[in-house]
């Protein structure tokens, strides 16, 4: 996706660190107003890529908290391309914001610098999804676990229509970034771990709906016995969804799994006649929007913030789909 600018406007996490105390106590209620200049706030965020659903979905909701307080928020994308996210970094420092969110580093080694430069500069800096060397805070996912847990419901599903037998196809993330190889290994554990049995015949990188169909068009031609794919993104596992639906393998002899909350996930579990049966949360779009807002706000108007905050994961399919898109008054 080309530059996109935003002008403005499952259970809670558990946090693991030290909480940080800035020197300053906040004296100005008012969040639209830098604390310490009077200015209007502004939030800049760089995103691996504007494409992937869920970090769509994320900075919209995020524009929305924004508006509604007389925030300003710039969103681009950067396209996974790691010289662009630094250079991103880089003019929102030069356009002096208040604070920058990271919605995934293309490349934590390459964006730590960056980074650490942006914190050098007075500026603030948020990891999401991954933890940057030098960030202020960050909101990061148990990846590891999340694979681990969308491995487990496929075994769940493939011992009780295979007798845990059968071949797998994985989706799996970038391989050059932490998250992605945590992912990967999580979820090969969980195979190996639940599924003895079952062999893993194929594994590629798709991240998006349109990498999710291409890849799984490709991967069942050349290996027609897949029983299950497990996605590490909820773009994969909705393109793969949307792949077996064209090629009339939605007669529920194939199952897909994915991670993710986007309403575009859930509509499809929901869906008897989808061939995404579960996803694996780690906290829907919206808490993660005012996670985000909050921990911002919390760092401009120098108030108390742990140093990590860690989302919680919990398991979807079927059976509590309607129950989830209730708690958290998600529209779809």
């Amino acid at each position: 996706m080309v530059m996109v600018l935003f002008f403005s406007g499952c259970g809670a996490p558990a946090n693991d660190a030290v909480e940080k105390t800035p020197s300053v106590a906040a004296e100005d209620g008012d969040a639209s107003k830098s604390n310490d200049t009077g200015k209007q706030i502004t939030i800049g965020l760089t995103a691996r890529d504007l494409a992937i659903p869920a970090y769509t979905s994320i900075t919209g909701l995020l524009e929305q908290k924004c508006q509604e307080n007389g925030v300003q928020l710039t969103a681009v994308s950067a396209n996974a391309d790691p010289s662009k996210q630094a250079t991103q970094i880089e003019n929102f420092v030069q356009s002096d914001v208040d604070c920058i969110i990271v919605m995934e580093a293309v490349e934590q080694s390459a964006a730590a610098t960056t980074v650490q430069d942006a914190v050098a500069a007075g500026v603030p800096v948020i990891g999401y999804g991954l933890a940057v060397e030098g960030n202020t805070t960050d909101l990061v996912c148990p990846n590891y676990d999340i694979g681990y847990a969308s491995a487990e419901q496929c075994a769940e599903w493939m011992n009780e229509n295979y007798n845990g037998k059968g071949e797998i196809g994985i989706l799996h993330l970038s391989l050059t970034s932490e998250g992605g190889i945590d992912r990967y290994e999580g979820a090969k554990a969980g195979i190996k771990d639940k599924l003895p049995d079952a062999e893993i015949v194929a594994e590629q990188f798709a991240q998006t709906v349109e990498e999710g169909v291409k890849v799984t068009e490709s991967m069942i031609q050349a290996n027609p016995d897949i029983v299950a794919i497990v996605c590490s993104s909820g773009g994969a596992a909705v393109g793969t969804a949307e792949a077996l639906t064209g090629l009339g393998l939605n007669d529920g002899k194939i199952a897909v799994f994915g991670t993710d909350t986007t309403t575009d996930v859930l509509s499809a579990v929901k869906s008897e006649a989808n061939p995404l049966l579960a996803t694996v949360c780690v906290g829907s779009d919206t808490y993660m929007a005012d996670k985000l807002y909050e921990m911002a706000m919390l760092i401009i108007n120098d108030e108390p913030y742990e140093e990590h905050y860690l989302s919680k994961l919990e398991k979807i399919d079927a059976a509590n789909v309607d129950e989830f898109i209730e708690r958290e008054n998600i529209a779809l």
